[in-house]
């Protein structure tokens, strides 16, 4: 029996394939290093990027999503900064201000803050769980800050995104 043949669009697709999983790869470690930095940081405590549970290889959608999708690159950095929650997103949301088109900015990094006990939601019929805190999806892409940072950082630049953490925790702050 013949071995069969392989087209050129199986080796694209495993090419690609191979080129997807060592992007995810990069960004995981490069999600590490930040994460171990900031838990070095005074101020930081609770510092953990998300769990190899929360990376869904098969999301659906609800079942909405045929062939399923794999969801595991998308990357964040929870803890907490001076009482304030904080989600570092690998990833930022972006409203274009002429178009109104949404965006996910890959690699620039985004920061969400908010209060452990009762975070200020924008009006959705949909709450999640970030770190067992209820927290809408609006009020994490409507407040969501882009940064300046974008992958990789450089430990200087962690020491930097570090600064900028502790800066808007600070003016978040209740007391402020």
């Amino acid at each position: 029996m013949k071995a069969p043949q392989i087209t050129d669009h199986e080796e694209r697709k495993a090419q690609f394939k191979s080129t997807k999983d060592a992007y995810s790869a990069a960004r995981a470690e490069e999600r590490k290093r930040i994460a171990d930095r900031l838990k070095a940081q005074p101020g930081f405590s609770n510092v953990k990027g998300n769990a190899e549970n929360y990376m869904i290889k098969n999301y659906t959608s609800g079942h909405t999503l045929d062939p399923h999708y794999d969801n595991s690159n998308w990357k964040w950095i929870t803890g907490s900064c001076g009482g304030i929650e904080f989600l570092l997103s690998l990833q930022t949301f972006d409203i274009d201000p002429s178009s109104h088109n949404l965006h996910v900015l890959f690699d620039r990094l985004g920061l969400y803050l908010y209060q452990s006990k009762k975070p200020k939601a924008i009006p959705i019929e949909k709450k999640y769980t970030l770190d067992g805190k209820a927290v809408s999806v609006a009020d994490c892409f409507v407040r969501m800050k882009k940064t300046r940072f974008e992958l990789p950082l450089s430990e200087e630049e962690i020491d930097r995104l570090a600064d900028f953490i502790r800066e808007e925790a600070a003016r978040s702050s209740p007391q402020n």
